[in-house]
């Protein structure tokens, strides 16, 4: 087993893990054909989102306009062994009584390549994304060139809670093109519930063929694994739109062991945000 550990201060987006090269025998006669393949996921940034909130999105800090905003952080994944080919869409549909917040009629969506760095301002040159029709709540991001195995797109979606009452809102994503076959998700969090207690947010586990497939067979050797770890969080009324949650609580260790493999990156999931 890989030993991975982590100490000190952790945000409350903490790590995706992502190792590649995991077949360590000869593969069998139906192992998959190496390709691309999606996974996608949401979080709700923070865990519980509140219309008391929409007051500081835009908002104001030390004579700053800032943009302290709920949004939910949706994550595409190349899970294949391949890079992508072509268009990847990437589409989201906020849940009632959720819409994104749209200052100056512009859409606020930051969306990056995992590689590229919160220096690089509101967003990627190369992701395009956009609100459609009038609800607000119908969201298209696209991006055209070539996904790596391994690596993948953030797309942060900022959004205005259009509400007091009490409920559990559902997020969903989906992610097709690029040459492999198309991958949805669903995420819930509340709206104007109470404060989350510390703890895991998120922690998920994939395991993966060559083309990017989940893989489902006993005592098969699998092309990949991601390992994905998010604490509970609260909106910070005095961070700024690359930082604006904490995690209920830091944790001093966190140790997780995983398969020995023959290579392995880790990264932040919502790499906009803030480093690990």
């Amino acid at each position: 087993m890989r030993r991975f550990e982590r100490l000190g201060r952790l945000g409350p987006s903490m790590v995706v893990i992502v190792m590649t090269g995991l077949v360590c025998s000869s593969a069998a006669a139906e192992a998959a054909a190496p390709g691309p393949g999606w996974a996608v996921s949401s979080l709700a940034v923070p865990t519980n989102f509140a219309f008391a909130d929409d007051g500081l999105c835009p908002g104001e800090i030390e004579g700053h306009e800032e943009f302290i905003c709920d949004a939910y952080s949706v994550t595409v994944l190349n899970t294949g062994s391949e890079p992508s080919t072509g268009t990847i869409k990437l589409e989201d549909e906020l849940p009632e009584g959720v819409e994104v917040d749209a200052p100056g009629e512009t859409p606020f969506i930051i969306a990056r390549t995992l590689e590229e760095s919160a220096e690089e301002g509101f967003g990627s040159r190369n992701v395009s994304c956009a609100s459609l029709g009038t609800s607000g709540r119908e969201i298209e991001c696209t991006y055209a060139k070539p996904v790596p195995a391994g690596s993948g797109l953030n797309v942060e979606i900022h959004v205005l809670v259009r509400g007091a009452k009490p409920e559990t809102a559902i997020n969903y994503a989906k992610v097709e093109g690029g040459g492999a076959v198309p991958a949805a998700t669903e995420a819930a969090n509340t709206l104007n519930g109470e404060a989350p207690a510390f703890g895991f947010q998120d922690f998920h586990i994939g395991v993966y063929e060559a083309d990017g497939a989940i893989d489902t067979r006993a005592g098969d050797h699998p092309s990949s694994l991601t390992a994905t770890l998010d604490l509970t969080s609260a909106l910070d009324p005095h961070g700024s739109y690359l930082a604006p949650d904490l995690a209920v609580q830091e944790p001093k260790t966190v140790t997780l062991e995983l398969p020995l493999v023959s290579s392995a990156t880790h990264r932040p999931p919502h790499s906009a945000r803030r480093p690990i």
